[in-house]
Formats: structure tokens, sequence, C-alpha cells
């Protein structure tokens, strides 16, 4: 039997809660589609960033912790360290401390022409870029890091969930209506100005302009698509809706979500 279509014309918000599945798919459609529109020279690869934090502090941002804590029983018998005052130096207990693997997927597009100069970098915003810790600081320094080398970076903000983030943020926070997902754009030949685009609930995501070398046309990337083909392929018309998404809409969108659903019956 072939899986449903995505119900919603713009960002499922309910797939927010399977986001690591649901990005992985994303850069990797992203990297196809752009791929086939690319220069001869240019080349799209899908990268990672892998970092370990804390399980604690994932935690304390909503992630998990483990059930058990491994002690190691030292030997007792004698002393041993240095004395301090006649006393010598107490044998601790010592334990594990739980860290776990975050990876952080990204896209890149580099000149193989020019000894594989990276060119563009897409994000696709993760929460742990979006909440306190070392991604975050890491995604910053990276996205610091791309405007300094005059590195295109474009930001896919379709996570509700922590901080905002983006170069464009501002811009999101002062609409009339903010948006809850948006995409932002900084071009390296313009670095003094950047580009957003707002994405509503309840409209389809847009096709946004990613800017390659400065010779070269703006590649077209139609977000919807992504998203469609993902639910999709993943099978995400087994997603369990009656689950809210977290965090909750305005009072006007949770109804207009619950419209939605009601047409899926």
């Amino acid at each position: 039997m072939a899986a449903k279509k995505n119900p919603f014309p713009g960002m499922n918000p309910f797939l927010e809660r399977s986001w690591r599945d649901l990005h992985t798919s994303l850069v990797t459609y992203a990297r196809d589609t752009v791929q086939k529109s690319l220069p001869p020279a240019l080349r799209a690869r899908a990268e990672e960033r892998v970092f370990l934090e804390r399980i604690d502090d994932r935690k304390s941002r909503g992630g998990f912790s483990p059930d058990v804590v491994v002690v190691e029983h030292p030997d007792w018998a004698g002393g041993g360290g240095t004395a301090v005052a006649g006393r010598p130096v107490a044998k601790p207990l010592k334990f594990k401390v739980p860290l776990s693997e975050t990876v952080q997927r990204f896209l890149e597009i580099i000149d193989a022409s020019n000894g594989n100069r990276v060119v563009t970098t897409i994000e696709f915003l993760s929460p742990s870029n979006k909440l306190p810790g070392k991604g975050r600081k890491l995604y910053l320094k990276k996205r610091e890091a791309c405007q300094e080398a005059d590195v295109n970076f474009v930001e896919i903000d379709l996570q509700r969930r922590g901080k905002p983030t983006t170069l464009a943020h501002d811009v999101i926070l002062r609409l009339d209506f903010p948006t809850p997902y948006h995409a932002s754009v900084w071009r390296a030949t313009e670095p003094d100005e950047g580009e957003c685009y707002p994405m509503p609930l309840r409209e389809p995501l847009p096709v946004i302009a990613i800017p390659l070398r400065k010779e070269d046309a703006d590649v077209a990337l139609d977000l919807q698509a992504l998203v469609d083909l993902a639910y999709i392929n993943g099978h995400y018309d087994a997603t369990d809706y009656r689950r809210r998404p977290d965090p909750p809409f305005a009072e006007d969108d949770e109804a207009w979500i619950d419209s939605v659903l009601a047409g899926m019956e």
C-alpha cells in the first residue's frame, strides 16, 4: 500500500518531533536536487559535524538521561598519594561521565576546479543548533567562519524549538505576523545584506534561491517538494496525530490544524 501524501499544504508541524530522520532526508534530497542544476565544476556534498556533550546537559534542554551510572570502586587497601599534614590523600570513587555523540548534518557546494573550495553551505537547523550548549556555539562559529571566508550561507529553519538563531531571525520577529518557519540567505557578494523567506504555517513552503559563485546563476531549491518527498518515503502517514505539536501554536492556528486533521478522516 502506497504511503499517503503530506496532509498539510506547507511544513507538517507534527514532523518536528521526528527531526533526526527528517533532517537526514532533507539534506540528502536537497543534495540530489541541487546536484542536477549545478555548473559542471561544482559538486554538492553532504557533510556533518560531530561533537560530544554531557547527557545531563541534553536532559536540561529536553533530551534524555541514562538509567545507569557506572561506579568504579578503587582498591581501598593501603594509602598512596601525597600526604598533607601527615594525612594520606583519600582514594575517590571513580564514575563515568555520560557523554552523547551529537551529529549535525549540512550540505556544502564545492568547486572541484578550485581545490574543492567551499562555495555555499546549506544548513537545515536542528534543535542542537538553537538550544544553549556546545552545538549552538559550534554552529555560530561555523557561520562566522563561512562569512569570513566569503562562503555563501543558507539557513533553513523548520524547527520551532530553541532560540532564534538565523541571521534573519530579527526580520521574522518584527513582522506583524511572525511566521513559525523561515529561511535566511547570506551572499558573499553582498556581505552587508541578507535575504529572508518567511514561511507561514498555512502556505506551501517556498522555492528559494541558492547562491553559487559570482559568475553563476542561482540554483532553485523547492523546500515543499523536499518535505513532501520525505513524508512519503518516511511513511509519516503513520504519525500519531493525537499528540499535539510541541511547542503549541496560537489558538487560531491550533484550530486550523484541527481542521486539516479532520479532513484526513
